[in-house]
């Protein structure tokens, strides 16, 4: 917690169906004093995703979905900007983020401005008739909010219930989560809540006074049309039962076993690794293992759900502080329950992916050296004996610095964080574009 500078932390562990050990470590709020613990209510935002998937293979269990089909299907309306792309987006694609619409700016509007801009999810469909996709469906891996808010949507649509019903009576109800909503109203209102606390070096957006050296952060009051990709409110113990459902293939309440392991195979790999994207969920691997996680961030927050089916273990953790090495201490706890680690001496030390991949003898060495803007953040990247090293810059101040390993002819792997990182080339075949994260970031010129 020293090292991440985080207030408070939160955590769940599961072994074996059960929840074995729960707790919190320091302060949930510290104006207060109030002691952050496993029943503290948390927005645990993108663990929502694979709520949400789970809500969309439900419907595909009974029939009523079928994801290899285009999304146009189920919301005959549903488009982006390109008309001969729109139709070949799948709902498949958007579980596993592979149609390419990526971030297109929307959530930054709602999380952003004083009035939601997006009232209804019905008006946020409207909006992604005007978008540009950042590559074509199914080539590139592009994190999208969007593209999970549109299955929300798919969700109460088909079934004809609304989503915050459809979440709380045949998710969480059954799984016993009865300390988790789907208002932030209710996280506000409640006796036992976390307060969320900013990195203001981050350009995150404040809210009210200091409490004493941490800065609460801002979070729309209406976040509704965003519930699939992240609005969730819920606590480390509600967490760890869906967890143990996770990992529960013949007896899950909500998903049979050949639901539950399509969504933690990888739908899209990167490169030749194994790792790779499910539906909702990341997969990893430690050897033969096959190791299922994924991360949840928003201002003031970090949370990571980090499980090995295999040895029915798994952590849960939530902190409330922006980028708090919520993932890290996930992987140190299950390292330390086992036994073992389970990647690496030290969360300092690289990840352990291997790729077999070698580029072409033609190809310059320096086809993806250079500078790549997102806004006011440069990303400067050089090659290194075959792999990339690469520096986030903000303003002009180096804030992150990582390695990432070559693992196809357009993708690297970042050895820290196992986010891809892949690039489009002209007709030279010299970087022009870098995708990460969903946004696209653009070569500056002359770099």
């Amino acid at each position: 917690m020293s090292k991440y500078d985080i207030p408070g932390v939160a955590f769940a562990v599961v072994r074996d169906g059960e929840i074995i050990h729960e707790d919190g470590v320091g302060l949930a709020n510290v104006a207060t004093g109030h002691p952050a613990g496993s029943r503290t209510m948390w927005p645990i935002c993108s663990l929502t995703k694979s709520m949400t998937c789970t809500a969309v293979m439900q419907l595909a269990e009974q029939g009523l979905i079928d994801i290899d089909q285009p999304v146009s299907t189920y919301l005959p309306s549903w488009r982006v900007k390109d008309p001969d792309a729109g139709p070949l987006i799948t709902a498949k694609m958007l579980m596993h983020h592979g149609s390419g619409l990526g971030r297109v700016g929307f959530q930054d509007r709602v999380r952003q401005e004083p009035v939601n801009p997006y009232p209804t999810r019905e008006s946020l469909m409207e909006a992604i008739t005007t978008a540009d996709l950042q590559s074509e469906p199914g080539h590139f891996w592009a994190y999208s909010n969007e593209g999970f808010a549109t299955l929300g949507h798919i969700v109460e649509t088909v079934s004809g219930v609304p989503l915050e019903e459809y979440f709380l009576t045949r998710v969480f109800e059954p799984l016993g989560m009865s300390d988790t909503r789907v208002h932030f109203a209710d996280w506000r209102t409640a006796q036992d809540r976390v307060v969320n606390y900013i990195r203001e070096e981050l350009g995150e957006k404040a809210d009210g006074a200091p409490h004493g050296a941490y800065q609460p952060g801002f979070l729309p009051e209406d976040y509704q049309t965003y519930l699939s990709t992240g609005g969730i409110v819920s606590t480390a113990h509600d967490l760890a039962l869906y967890q143990a459902a996770a990992m529960n293939y013949d007896g899950s309440p909500v998903l049979g076993r050949d639901a539950l392991e399509q969504m933690q195979s990888a739908a899209f790999e990167y490169g030749d690794t194994g790792w790779g994207y499910g539906f909702g969920w990341s997969v990893f691997w430690a050897g033969d293992t096959r190791v299922v996680g994924h991360a949840g961030g928003m201002v003031g927050l970090n949370t990571f759900s980090l499980f090995v089916p295999a040895e029915q273990l798994g952590v849960v953790v939530v902190t409330n502080r922006s980028e708090a090495g919520a993932f890290q201490l996930a992987e140190k706890l299950v390292g330390d329950v086992r036994g073992t680690p389970l990647w690496r001496d030290s969360t300092e030390d690289p990840l352990p992916f291997e790729s077999a991949y070698v580029a072409s003898t033609d190809e310059s060495p320096s086809a993806f050296d250079g500078d790549y803007a997102h806004g006011n953040v440069i990303v400067r990247i050089e090659g290194i004996d075959g792999d990339v090293g690469f520096k986030l810059i903000r303003d002009g101040v180096e804030e992150f610095e990582d390695i990432a390993t070559r693992v196809g002819p357009e993708s690297f792997l970042s050895r820290k964080t196992a986010q891809i990182m892949q690039f489009t080339l002209d007709d030279d075949g010299r970087a022009q574009t870098h995708l990460e994260g969903g946004l696209l970031w653009q070569r500056v010129p002359g770099s």
